[in-house]
């Protein structure tokens, strides 16, 4: 499987099928550590391996697709043999992926098989087991009452035109299926393939009925009708214009709201397309051709020249569509991890609330509400508690000495300037559309499809704001969803879109008179225009460059402060 283009001709196999694959086994994987393992994944399958870890060769893994309820069971290492299970919750059945090295000890492999196939109440067991079924050599007589014992049967078909290795001296049966379950009847198949030098083994439980493409009921908002009653709407009464304001766009967006449907498609194919799919065919019939008569060169060379082709616009197709791919997010960080997220693990991490939780207290609760409180009690304290755990005598207070920010000239900051229609329209523009509405439901699309309705009222309130020093109470409340991290929870917050403009607003006026007076220390990179993570990399590789042509010893000290922001004095 690691060998380059195997998985990505795999893949573009199972989606050239027309009915998904549940269950994927493969043996002899090669894989060699877990970081290697990593990188083998399959859209909307999850991906269960065992390896060898001191030697080469060996391994089995079992792909398992997400939408069949699953969880995995146990995975063996014996004598450098293979043992990985899966449970099926919805068929009630165990699926293992065995491999057994060639030539080790057969009665320590029967040993440990019989022991796994024997704790399993309904199971199916597949892998390379070495054993020729064809062969009446002692091994496989024991190996065939091994099963018998444990009230399996192979479903193997014991003829030579169903073996599952051909060479051009032998035929052989060493890839098995055997299963306890009685009442079934099952759908073989070998299935002949250039892909490798074992022949693939196909089963089937009972006849699959592939599920209609899902439909999804969700609210959207009709964004004419919205600006159509908005501007019916008289804001009135001067004292409490912010509100009347927000009540305003509040009911317009729900009036403006219309249910409709949406046809889940399936996953996009990503770099296969149909010219690797139709290559793929060419090179199975080239093999085919040349399988029947291995001595003819002309066909060889054909079917080589073939399959070496195919791999490598496989590899050329995949490098090419990943590459167009991080280009397009380079300016977008968000877009950019989840790409190599996608690339690196199918791991999610979930982002919703836990089932249950332990209190301050040491009381297990379920109620939601409570665990929501629980939460909302830990951000809020979390930072003043571990402000307190850090020693006063080291506290250093000389951060705006000369040394590091010097001011200039006599400005003080006593009062801000009073915005106007102009600066609210381009704060609103450059708005990002993509991110979720915050407790008001007011989503930023909204925002700017009533834009040119609201720009006096708004910046009305925001220089009132401004003038008495007050900010809407409405403003100030957030979602917060907690995420887990390294053993502990970080909250995201979802502010409302307005209290964005707002806060724009009093950053440009603070960033302006803090570059003004000299504030900002020159080595600050974050959160300063034309300044970012790049320049603080390229200084020091710098540095660490001019102090080595110096012939000095350069050391790194990298410190990662616990809740850091949260620890400051808000």
């Amino acid at each position: 499987m690691v060998k380059p283009g195997k998985f990505d001709e795999l893949r573009c196999v199972l989606e050239a099928l027309e009915n998904a694959i549940h269950v994927l086994v493969i043996t002899e994987t090669w894989i060699k550590t877990d970081d290697e393992a990593k990188r083998f994944q399959i859209p909307n399958y999850t991906h269960y391996y065992n390896h060898r870890i001191m030697n080469r060769g060996g391994g089995v893994s079992v792909f398992v697709r997400n939408d069949v309820r699953h969880t995995h069971i146990e995975d063996v290492c014996v004598d450098g043999n293979h043992f990985l299970w899966v449970h099926l919750k919805k068929f009630s059945l165990d699926i293992g992926a065995v491999y057994r090295k060639p030539n080790s000890n057969a009665q320590k492999f029967l040993d440990e098989y019989s022991k796994q196939i024997s704790a399993k109440t309904r199971a199916i067991a597949i892998g390379d087991f070495n054993f020729n079924l064809l062969s009446n050599d002692r091994e496989t007589v024991l190996y065939n009452q091994i099963v018998e014992e444990n009230g399996y049967r192979l479903i193997n078909k014991i003829e030579s035109k169903f073996c599952t290795r051909e060479t051009a001296n032998t035929k052989t049966i060493i890839d098995h299926i055997c299963t306890n379950l009685r009442e079934n009847h099952f759908h073989q198949a070998i299935i002949q393939t250039p892909m490798s030098d074992h022949n693939h083994m196909y089963i089937e439980i009972k006849k699959y009925e592939p599920k209609p493409l899902a439909k999804l009921q969700y609210e959207a908002i009709n964004y004419q009708y919205l600006h159509e009653l908005m501007q019916q709407k008289c804001i009135g009464n001067e004292n409490d214009i912010y509100n009347n304001l927000e009540e305003n766009i509040i009911n317009s967006i729900k009036s403006s709201k219309v249910t409709k449907y949406k046809i889940l498609n399936p996953p996009r194919r990503d770099w296969i397309n149909k010219s690797i799919i139709e290559g793929i065919n060419k090179r199975n019939l080239l093999w085919k051709q040349y399988k029947q008569n291995r001595n003819n060169k002309e066909k060889e060379h054909l079917f080589k020249t073939k399959r070496n082709e195919i791999l490598e616009q496989i590899q050329r197709t995949k490098s090419t569509y990943y590459l167009e791919s991080f280009r397009k997010c380079e300016k977008k960080p968000s877009k950019m991890w989840k790409l190599i997220n996608t690339l690196s693990s199918n791991k999610t991490r979930e982002t919703s609330t836990p089932s249950k939780l332990r209190t301050k207290d040491g009381v297990i609760t379920t109620n939601v509400k409570e665990i929501c409180e629980c939460f909302n009690d830990f951000f809020v304290n979390i930072g003043s508690e571990l402000a307190k755990q850090i020693p006063k005598t080291s506290h250093y207070t000389g951060y705006t000495d000369k040394k590091y920010c010097t001011r200039s000239g006599s400005l003080i900051l006593d009062s801000f300037a009073p915005t106007n229609e102009d600066e609210i329209s381009k704060i609103i523009n450059n708005l990002d559309c993509n991110t979720s509405a915050g407790l008001d439901n007011i989503t930023t699309k909204s925002i700017k499809c009533v834009k040119d309705l609201i720009l006096k009222e708004l910046s009305n309130c925001i220089n009132k704001c401004l003038q008495t020093g007050t900010f809407p109470n409405s403003l100030k409340v957030a979602k917060v969803s907690p995420i887990s991290i390294s053993g502990n929870y970080r909250p995201i917050s979802v502010l409302p879109v307005i209290s964005k403009i707002f806060e724009r607003v009093i950053y440009n006026r603070l960033e302006t008179y803090l570059t003004a007076i000299n504030f900002f220390y020159d080595k600050q990179y974050g959160f300063r225009p034309k300044s970012n993570t790049l320049s603080a990399t390229i200084d020091l590789i710098t540095n660490i460059k001019l102090n080595i042509d110096k012939k000095q010893i350069v050391l790194g000290v990298f410190i990662d402060l616990k809740k850091a922001f949260d620890t400051e004095d808000q």
